[in-house]
């Protein structure tokens, strides 16, 4: 009868509702996911690049120190 059909179609819109529901909170886990995967990779690509950076530095300080370390050594011994 009437409102049994009316009673159907409203369980029937209340199913197709949740069930999307569950899709759209099943999209927003997987998007979360993947967005906390990109952070991680953005994060490690990061530090990898600025430990790379640092070496560098290192390196070119070193080799700077060492030179004026001999640029010294010869001035000292110019003086004497």
């Amino acid at each position: 009868t009437k409102v049994k059909e009316h009673y159907d179609r409203s369980l029937d819109r209340a199913l197709r509702s949740e069930h999307e529901n569950v899709q759209m909170r099943s999209e927003l886990k997987a998007m979360e996911l993947r967005k906390g995967r990109e952070v991680e990779t953005a994060r490690a690509e990061a530090i990898a690049t600025a430990a790379t950076f640092r070496g560098d530095v290192q390196q070119r300080l070193a080799k700077q120190t060492a030179r004026a370390e001999e640029a010294e050594k010869e001035r000292d011994e110019a003086r004497a």
